[in-house]
């Protein structure tokens, strides 16, 4: 008995080798560059709440961003240990990306062909959804593996695993409903991408049995869920329809352009998004026609196709109702859906294609459209020019200098730029962010405070870039002149000198 053990395990083992290499591999792949994007707003949360007392987080979490709480508990940790840089955060989230090709890989092999689920994770790891939450210290790369490894539990809940029979499927929904509870409670909502599965369920006809099974697994979850969300609906006022409403127009436009993995926020990416577009287009169709093939083709392209579509449908909706800001980070848990039909669709055509050189070109334009979303991912300017201000005020700053931030969350991402502001002091902080139960720090203005400027002769200006020539009049009415000006989104920044 104990050797047919040890050769399970080992079999098992020998199984699972190329989806840890796989893993290990796009997690090596992702942490290039991982330093060169300049920290921006909402990294600043997570820093600056890894950077807390325990009792300092929890007293945060119990006013504000319990969405993410859990994760901002695992930011805690993972900084206590590894230092809570925002390089040392980006780079837990890149590990996690390697981890969830790793299971892209398995669940490809799950629903039928592991060279298929091989590609997928290959997809996964140039996706330009996946090469952004890499570098980001924040939970979406969490969060899209969290719902990755929960449908794998979901998809061995609907079968006779090993043929154990009703004692195995209970277990089976078991492990699923405390994955589906992980991945709700890391990020409310991750819910989202689980509003495919009844309809899984229904259009593949799995049967009474799993209606049964998952309702009471989804039912139980979502009662050790309902704290959570109880807590974030109390935290966040969106979630009360008291935000004015929302453009059908404008929304369905960013269905379509954000949730759909168009990367439109850089030059590059604006370039290629026809690319991915065209990308996406051919493996929907390749999906649906598999539809029609039965069997587990059927399952397959039908189970990825809802996961990649429900969870959209029902986030645009729920934002018209709620009258939320749609923000296409909310469906990051149906990215591995779309890799997943990417993997299926370049095994299907790879098993067609005669010859090396068809599929070396295939190869060829993967690489052309991935290394340009690659190094846009990658930029300084990533997210804002954050980074870009702060080089302005590291070339010019001399000793004596003093900086005063505008009254403004973005200022705070200073404290993550040690750097460039070393020996220029921040002397507006009326209360730092660790004093009170918020996010951020709180500044004093000039207009309020005019005292601000006494005894300064050169004094920085970190300002709201579309805000700066409102406020740098509280400068120029004292007798201040700018000397340097850069104008950014959504920061800018002037240098400021005494005249006379």
């Amino acid at each position: 008995m104990g050797r047919q053990r040890m050769d399970m395990v080992r079999a098992r083992l020998a199984a699972s080798g190329p989806f840890v290499v796989v893993g290990l591999v796009v997690a090596a792949a992702h942490l290039i560059g991982i330093r060169r994007p300049a920290p921006w707003l909402d990294e600043a949360a997570t820093v600056l709440s890894a950077w807390r007392t325990l009792p300092g987080l929890l007293a945060l979490l119990a006013h504000h961003d319990a969405v993410h709480g859990v994760y901002y508990l695992l930011a805690w940790v993972w900084g206590h240990v590894f230092g809570g840089s925002v390089v040392s955060l980006r780079v837990m989230s890149a590990l996690v990306v390697g981890v969830g090709a790793g299971l892209i890989a398995w669940l490809g092999d799950l629903l039928g062909s592991r060279r298929a689920g091989l590609l997928a994770a290959v997809a996964w790891a140039l996706l330009p959804r996946t090469l952004w939450t890499s570098v980001e210290a924040r939970s979406y790369a969490l969060s899209a593996t969290l719902v990755t490894a929960c449908m794998i539990l979901f998809v061995l809940a609907t079968r006779d695993v090993g043929g154990e029979g009703r004692t195995g499927r209970r277990g089976a929904w078991v492990r699923y409903a405390t994955g589906l509870v992980v991945t709700v409670w890391v990020m409310l909502f991750n819910a989202f991408a689980f509003a495919a599965l009844p309809v899984v369920i229904a259009l593949t006809r799995r049967g009474r049995a799993v209606w049964r099974s998952w309702l009471v697994a989804t039912g139980a979850a979502a009662l050790v869920c309902l704290p959570i969300a109880l807590v974030v609906r109390r935290q966040q006022s969106f979630l009360t329809g008291s935000a004015p409403p929302v453009d059908w127009g404008v929304m369905l436009a960013r269905a379509v352009t954000d949730v759909a993995y168009l990367p439109l926020h850089d030059p590059i990416g604006r370039r290629l998004s026809p690319v991915w577009l065209a990308v996406e287009v051919v493996v929907l169709v390749v999906a649906v026609v598999a539809c029609r093939r039965g069997g587990d083709a059927t399952f397959r392209s039908v189970f990825l196709l809802a996961w990649l579509i429900v969870p959209v449908v029902v986030l645009v909706g729920w934002s018209l109702y709620a009258r939320m800001d749609l923000t296409p980070r909310y469906a990051v848990g149906t990215t591995p859906a779309l890799a997943l039909l990417i993997g299926f669709a370049a095994d299907g055509a790879l098993t067609r294609l005669r010859g090396w050189w068809p599929r070396a070109v295939l190869v060829i334009l993967a690489v052309a459209v991935a290394i340009p979303g690659w190094i846009a991912q990658r930029a300084p300017d990533l997210n804002g020019d954050y980074g870009r201000m702060a080089e302005v005020v590291a070339r010019h700053k001399q000793p004596g200098d003093v900086l005063i931030a505008g009254p403004m969350g973005r200022s705070s991402v200073i404290r993550l730029m040690p750097e460039p502001f070393e020996g220029v002091p921040t002397i507006n902080i009326r209360k730092a962010y660790w004093q009170r139960a918020d996010l951020y720090d709180t500044f004093d203005s000039v207009a309020d405070h005019p005292e601000l400027l006494d005894d300064h002769q050169r004094i920085w200006f970190w300002a709201a870039g579309d805000r700066v020539k409102e406020q740098s009049e509280d400068f120029t009415r004292h007798g201040y002149v700018p000397v340097i000006s850069e104008k950014g989104a959504p920061i800018s920044v002037v240098l400021f000198e005494k005249q006379g």
